[in-house]
């Protein structure tokens, strides 16, 4: 199964048409957020993106190679991007679903990875 990445970014199969054999054959609602199985013939995407990994359309795997969340975001399942973690927390590591809290005397900005002390800042 190839995909095509597209803004509508759905997985293609193939399949005959009009008594044409097409390599390729778009298999809609395929996109952004959810996944496609190669080689199964679907008419419908498999499903979401597992927790930690994002998928922004066309991938073939609820864990795509290369699309885990970056340091300093989270990725719920179904996550078509990374998100920012928010003010007062961070995370340090890839391939999460979630932030951490900043501990008492350190502060962490929008989309931190790691924390900063607060002794010697002015806040």
């Amino acid at each position: 199964m190839l995909c095509n990445f597209s803004v509508t970014s759905y997985c293609v199969g193939t399949k005959k048409i009009r008594g044409e054999f097409f390599g390729r054959i778009y298999i809609k609602h395929c996109k952004y957020s959810m996944f496609c199985v190669a080689g199964t013939g679907l008419t419908a995407p498999v499903g979401e993106c597992t927790a930690g990994y994002y998928c922004p359309g066309g991938q073939e795997s609820e864990t795509p190679l290369g699309l885990e969340c970056w340091a300093g975001h989270f990725c719920e399942v179904g996550s078509a991007t990374p998100v920012f973690c928010p003010n007062g927390t961070y995370q340090p590591s890839a391939g999460q679903w979630e932030c951490l809290p900043c501990d008492p005397g350190f502060y962490c900005n929008l989309g931190a990875g790691k924390t900063y002390n607060c002794i010697g800042h002015l806040l």
